[in-house]
């Protein structure tokens, strides 16, 4: 009967303890699962900076005018309003510029313009300046040379109002810097720049300092060619320099050559107006992988635009 009561105690006192072993293992396993939780959360907050760098101190910007250089400015001025529709928004002497539906303005620069002064260089056939339009141009510079820009042009008047600035981005490609259009929008009808895409050797760095300087975002990533977005305006492509993956347009995609891309329902269409209108096809409609289509024309003057249909 001891030996019984005995076996007894010692058969409670073991379930005891494997009650409490139990209870102390439950609060391990719910310890742990807390630990787990927390470090996935942490690791997809850190993935999530990692992979969108825009400062949230910096308010969006988007492109409001692209210049290109024309040999003939009537000529080209008719071409462009012609073929997509574009409208006189302001005549400036050898520079009227062009309301682009509901994208940037467009100007058209006279090429080898003495007027032009010390930026002259910088018009030429083939090239494209881009303008970001921002609320404090001394800013936004000081903020280009801190990400390691090098200052083109510094903050200079403009007669009719505001100012404008130029800047080389780390790999080389100048940019300009200027407050939002006043320009009234075009009709909706007519064919906006959509994208423009930068080419760099460095597609990471240069992502970083865009989405840094300007306050842009990741909109999609196509293998190694990342578009970023203010939320209006032309997307931002970074792009690759000289990759042979853009095949035939690969001449075009160079360090310090802006590449602009035009939206159109439909590229042939387009195609068949350009070459009505004076220029000519550089490569026909092509199929996107993710859905829609570019291709790419040379207007009168020898300056080669794109074209994008967005799915």
């Amino acid at each position: 009967m001891y030996v019984s009561c005995v076996d007894r105690r010692q058969e409670v006192a073991m379930d005891g303890k494997l009650s409490a072993n139990g209870r102390y293992a439950r609060r391990l396993v719910v310890v742990a699962s807390v630990v787990i939780v927390l470090v996935v959360a942490v690791i997809v907050f850190i993935d999530r900076r990692s992979g969108d760098t825009a400062s949230p101190s910096v308010r969006p910007s988007e492109v409001t005018l692209i210049d290109i250089t024309s040999d003939d400015v009537p000529r080209d001025r008719a071409f462009y309003e012609r073929t997509f529709g574009w409208t006189l928004a302001a005549d400036y002497p050898k520079y009227p510029i062009l309301a682009a539906g509901d994208g940037p303005d467009v100007g058209i620069a006279t090429l080898g313009n003495p007027e032009a002064g010390s930026l002259e260089p910088l018009y030429r056939i083939g090239t494209s300046i881009v303008f970001f339009g921002v609320p404090d141009v001394s800013a936004a510079l000081a903020r280009a040379r801190t990400l390691g820009g090098a200052v083109v042009q510094p903050p200079t008047q403009i007669a009719t109002g505001g100012s404008f600035a130029m800047f080389t981005d780390p790999v080389g490609n100048t940019i300009a810097l200027t407050q939002p259009s006043p320009y009234a929008v075009a009709s909706p009808h007519a064919n906006p720049a959509t994208l423009v895409a930068i080419s760099t050797p460095d597609v990471p760095g240069t992502r970083t300092f865009y989405e840094r300087l300007f306050g842009l975002h990741l909109k999609e990533q196509s293998p190694g060619y990342p578009i970023l977005t203010s939320g209006a305006g032309p997307d931002i492509g970074i792009a690759l320099a000289d990759d042979p993956a853009a095949g035939p347009a690969r001449p075009l995609y160079q360090v310090g050559h802006p590449v602009v891309l035009l939206r159109t329902p439909s590229i042939d269409t387009t195609l068949r107006e350009v070459i009505r209108s004076g220029g000519r096809s550089f490569e026909g409609r092509t199929p996107l992988p993710s859905g829609g289509a570019y291709g790419f024309f040379t207007d009168p003057s020898g300056n080669t635009l794109g074209l994008l249909e967005r799915p």
